[in-house]
């Protein structure tokens, strides 16, 4: 039998890309996301989750990302599903935005890192990759 020795940990993370239309980072944008009117309870928790990835996202352009994520060339990126998305960001000419969330960082970070988001319209594209 094998004992593990040290810290362990029960926080997850997740990472999540988006796309937007002419570098249209905005509330409005990302509250069509969630889909949920003004008068309901949970709107207020949408507009934390949508503070949190406004505040937390940073821009790329295709050679930043594929330096940042240590991939060798476009080829190497297109072989999984994240890569694919972000081809497909570009190609539609949308700015690329990637951020990150943990369960450890607070209740929106905590609950976008728990979701399972992925939508798509004629302005936004957000992609919620798989985490730990």
């Amino acid at each position: 039998m094998k004992i593990r020795n040290g810290f362990v940990s029960n926080s997850s993370s997740s990472s999540f890309i988006i796309g937007v239309k002419k570098g249209n980072m905005n509330k409005t944008n990302l509250m069509k996301i969630f889909k949920i009117e003004k008068d309901s309870v949970l709107y207020s928790f949408a507009e934390s989750l949508v503070e949190f990835i406004v505040n937390d996202v940073s821009a790329y352009t295709m050679e930043e990302y594929l330096h940042d994520m240590c991939y060798d060339s476009i080829e190497a990126l297109l072989e999984d599903d994240e890569g694919i998305m972000i081809k497909k960001i570009i190609d539609k000419g949308y700015t690329l935005y990637r951020g990150s969330a943990s369960n450890d960082c607070g209740e929106a970070s905590g609950a976008l890192c728990e979701m399972d988001i992925n939508y798509e319209d004629d302005n936004i594209i957000f992609y919620k990759m798989g985490g730990f």
